[in-house]
């Protein structure tokens, strides 16, 4: 979860959460289709947690998240 350094409070940021589960959607097909990316993406993301660059979301934290 990334904080967003944002003047406005984020109920105001407008609808972005369809495009936004739209593009996540779209991400999870491409790496469906190429397991050698899926791999690839993965092997990224477990390296971008183990630098402490991001943590998995507490389910109390979710209704937090913004999309």
């Amino acid at each position: 979860m990334v904080r967003l350094p944002t003047k406005v409070e984020p109920n105001q940021l407008g609808a972005s959460s369809l495009a936004t589960r739209h593009r996540l959607h779209a991400t999870e097909c491409r790496l469906e289709t190429d397991p050698q990316l899926k791999v690839q993406y993965n092997s990224f993301m477990k390296e971008y947690e183990d630098l402490s660059h991001m943590e998995p979301v507490k389910s109390q934290e979710r209704k937090m998240c913004y999309f």
